[in-house]
Order: structure tokens, then sequence, then C-alpha cells
């Protein structure tokens, strides 16, 4: 049966498309919570089946036995693998797919917000240090494909073949753009929440008014 290697290239490419999916869904769910907008379906399914696809795909990632190390044994047991996103994320990530937002209730567009948990799991996945190990290991393979070309090349210090400087460049980049991505998250969502406090209370206001 199928076994998803959870270090595989096809899975850190997908985790990029997933933490990308998490974050923009976020900001659209949250701007509809607080401004009434209307997302067009086709848009809400296409989000909703990716983050489906996101469920069903951890039900074949394997991952490493605790206690074993980075190089440990690796699972690829089904039921193994069930059992452990079960209790590990599965009804975490399942309790966002469901439409709350399409209950027959007043001011059902606030339980848009309840997708926006999905956000967590985005700034969570955009892991620096678990992408700075993908990239040192990729100039590593480089590295080691270049040696057994040319074995003089490992001897060579004139000339830096493990690009230090570009892995520290790189890891500087990622940590700012994270750092700006979760402040400029911050300010958002907070300005998000306090325009649906704001109208709960107009209503509430209004409503006693009215009566």
């Amino acid at each position: 049966m199928l076994v998803i290697d959870h270090q595989g290239t096809f899975y850190r490419y997908w985790n990029i498309f997933h933490v990308l999916c998490c974050l923009s869904s976020s900001y659209i769910y949250g701007y509809n919570a607080a401004f009434k907008a209307t997302t067009r379906d086709i848009e809400i399914w296409i989000y909703e089946g990716i983050f489906v696809f996101a469920i069903i795909i951890e039900f074949f990632v394997d991952y490493i036995k605790p206690g074993t190390g980075a190089n440990g044994v690796r699972v690829t047991d089904h039921f193994l693998i069930a059992k452990r996103y079960f209790y590990k994320g599965f009804l975490y990530d399942l309790f966002p797919c469901i439409p709350f937002y399409m209950l027959p209730m007043e001011h059902a567009h606030m339980l848009y917000m309840v997708k926006v948990i999905r956000l967590i799991i985005g700034l969570k996945l955009l892991d620096v240090a678990a992408i700075m190990k993908y990239y040192k290991k990729f100039s590593m393979n480089r590295l080691q494909r270049i040696i057994d070309k040319d074995p003089n090349m490992a001897e060579n210090i004139e000339i830096d073949q493990t690009h230090i400087t570009y892995i520290l460049v790189t890891n500087l980049t990622l940590k700012t753009i994270k750092l700006l991505i979760t402040i400029l998250t911050f300010c958002y969502f907070t300005g998000i929440i306090w325009v649906i406090i704001c109208n709960v209370n107009y209503h509430y206001y209004d409503g006693i008014e009215t009566y």
C-alpha cells in the first residue's frame, strides 16, 4: 500500500503548498466573519477540498519511531500511522472543515472564524529550522557529488563549496520573513476581532433600543 516519505520531495513541497493555503484562507475567512462578505462557493470548496485532501494524505505519511533518533526506525504500518495521526492532529484538522457558518442562525457568518484555526497550522508548518535542515541536506548532497567527481576539491580551501554564506543568509531571510508574516497576521486579526466585537455590541444595543 501507498506510504509517503515524510522527508521526501513530494511531502516537502506539499507542506509548502499547505502552508500557503492555510494562511491565505485564514485571511479570507477572517474577512468574511468580520464584514459578512460572501466568498464565491467555488473558492470555498476548492480550499476545503484541499484541506480534506490534506487530512487523507496524513493517513499515509510515515514517521520515525520515538526514541530511535532522526535516522531511527521508520514506521510504515498504516494502522500505527492512523493511530498516531488520530491522537496527534486528526480532530484538530477535521474541526475547521465543518461548515458552521451555514447554520440557520443570526450572525452565522461570524462562525467563519472557526476556520481561522488553520492559521496556527500554517505558522507552525512555516518551521525555519526544518526548512534549513532540508536545505543543509541538499547542500551536503551537492557537495558530495562534487567530491565524487573531483576528489581534489575536498582539499580546496579557496572555494567555499559548502556555501556557508548562502546558508546563513537564507536562514536569516527565512526568519525575517516569518517574523514579518507573524506581525502582519497579528495586526490583521486584531483588527478583524475588533470589528467583530464592535458589530456584536452594535447589534446588541440596537436591539435594546428597538425594544
